[in-house]
């Protein structure tokens, strides 16, 4: 009787821990983001370009950059006469807008924590997505 009792109780245990037809198990979907930083002062903007690759990085995400983009120049020359009389003398202005790239894998998640992320000032993100 012990050997049946012994039997019953294993097959019991086998029918209790035996795994059912196996579910699919959902895969978080990566989509490739191009974000695009761009500022006039090139220290704050190198400053958080390096910040968020370590934030994206260490939340998992394949990163690549930040990217050095070449800097656009915006020069003005303005007249310093206002009536137009006088000696033609100029001011002249430049503005240089320097421009970092970043290449990376994210998650919806991942996405609404890096817009979460406060932006300083005199800085513009630019994000896109690569369709497939």
């Amino acid at each position: 009787m012990t050997e049946q009792s012994s039997k019953q109780v294993q097959q019991k245990i086998r029918k209790l821990t035996r795994r059912g037809p196996r579910r699919a198990v959902p895969r978080v979907r990566r989509m490739k983001f191009y974000l695009k930083v761009a500022g006039i002062d090139h220290r704050v903007l190198e400053e958080y370009t390096q910040s968020l690759a370590a934030i994206l990085r260490n939340r998992g995400a394949k990163t690549s950059g930040p990217i050095r983009l070449p800097t656009k120049r915006l020069y003005l020359s303005v007249r310093k006469s206002p009536c137009g009389e006088g000696t033609p003398t100029y001011d002249f202005y430049e503005l240089a807008i320097h421009k970092r790239l970043i290449v990376a894998e994210l998650t919806s998640r991942d996405l609404t924590y890096i817009l979460a992320v406060p932006v300083p000032r005199n800085t513009w993100i630019e994000i896109r997505v690569q369709q497939r």
